[in-house]
């Protein structure tokens, strides 16, 4: 409709882990557009619609459940509004995991890459940044936990742009790059991650 044409992959790049709100202002700072007052409203509808159809790899929750079991507490550190960040974690089978430990926008904070989410999960965990651990798919998450202190993680298993994400991923602070949330778990127990198998 604006007559800007994007492949996904220029849309990662653009606009991962930024919130959506954002959009608007990143399009007209970039290519100097206005987008329509009503396009949050479609954009929100046609997001829900996918998002009703999409699960969690049963292999991250497992994870998850490995970590919980062992006495870790989990926290989901989120730029997205409260009601998304409910359903979605309801709709993957995850509740019970954070307890009450979501952090989102709602809560009067300012997104990353800016710390604050990051570091009102540490306070609600009575840590230390040293004593956390951050698992980030996007630069813009790596920065704010690095930001807060917290060694991060890059997770790759969602990675669309190859060696381009991963050499970002690094840039901006991740310590180390994981495919698998077994390896994140293995990780945060100290237990030595399992081997890849190759085929």
């Amino acid at each position: 409709e604006l007559g800007l044409h994007f492949t996904a992959l220029d849309v990662i790049r653009m606009l991962q882990g930024i919130t959506r709100d954002l959009v608007p202002q990143v399009l007209h700072e970039r290519f100097g557009v206005t987008v329509p007052e009503e396009w949050m409203t479609r954009y929100r509808a046609g997001r829900r619609v996918l998002e009703d159809k999409a699960s969690v790899p049963a292999e991250t929750l497992q994870s998850l459940r490995r970590l919980k079991c062992a006495g870790v507490p989990l926290s989901l550190v989120s730029n997205s509004r409260a009601s998304r960040l409910e359903r979605m974690v309801k709709s993957s089978g995850a509740q019970g995991l954070f307890e009450d430990r979501l952090f989102h926008l709602a809560q009067g904070v300012r997104p990353k890459p800016e710390p604050d989410l990051y570091l009102a999960a540490l306070r609600s965990a009575g840590l230390s940044p040293t004593e956390a651990l951050a698992v980030e798919d996007s630069v813009v998450g790596v920065r704010a936990a690095r930001a807060a202190g917290i060694p991060c993680v890059g997770f790759t298993g969602f990675n669309r742009l190859g060696l381009e994400e991963e050499s970002a991923l690094k840039a901006a602070g991740a310590f180390l790059l994981v495919s698998r949330m077994s390896d994140v778990a293995a990780l945060a127990l100290g237990v030595p991650p399992a081997k890849e198998e190759r085929s």
